[in-house]
């Protein structure tokens, strides 16, 4: 081989090597995988399910995800490798799970809740209020101070709330005085609660 055919041969070479594309140090593109998330509530009940907001968001900065990834209900996603913490809302009630995306997978979600709604009526057979009416919804135990946590501030003067199975207290504030009672919720049931107001 000629001299001046080896020089154009390796002046070939270096434009193959030079048109490569040349990625920053430690940038590895990251490999999505699909997670597939189901929705379990109540043991099959399907016609709240488009109720049911998801939102997904990485536990640690990873490549190629948004801050944020937010869903109506089941469907599938796709993320890159790693943990990530997924909330869980349905009406005012709210959970949160964490979980590990290692490769495909599928992530479920069972909500075990009940419904129930609110009103505050001044006295006996009388008419609900229907504005200026603040609601509150609190656990039914106390912790060791003596206090009950704050679950949920649903809007409206007759909200809906939906919340896993259990008691609680909910508390109703108008013209300055407020009224609080007890209720039950049960799984796959609605009851409507009409406080009294005093």
């Amino acid at each position: 081989m000629t001299a001046n055919a080896l020089a154009r041969r390796y002046f070939v070479v270096f434009l193959l090597v030079s048109a490569l594309p040349v990625l920053p140090a430690g940038c590895v593109p990251a490999q999505l995988q699909p997670v597939d998330i189901d929705i379990d509530m109540n043991g099959g009940q399907t016609h709240r399910l488009a109720d049911v907001r998801l939102t997904i968001e990485p536990l640690a900065k990873e490549g190629g995800v948004a801050e944020s990834i937010s869903l109506i209900g089941p469907g599938q996603v796709l993320l890159p490798e790693g943990r990530y913490r997924m909330r869980v809302q349905l009406d005012q009630w709210t959970e949160e799970k964490r979980f590990s995306v290692n490769g495909p997978t599928n992530q479920k979600v069972v909500l075990d809740v009940g419904l129930a709604t609110l009103a505050l009526i001044p006295q006996n057979g009388a008419d609900a209020y229907r504005r200026n009416v603040a609601w509150r919804v609190f656990s039914w135990r106390k912790d060791r101070n003596g206090k009950r946590k704050l679950l949920a501030v649903p809007a409206g003067a007759r909200p809906r709330i939906t919340l896993p199975q259990g008691f609680y207290t909910v508390e109703a504030s108008h013209g300055g005085k407020i009224t609080r009672h007890t209720i039950r919720i049960d799984r796959g049931r609605t009851y409507d609660y009409t406080l009294i107001k005093h």
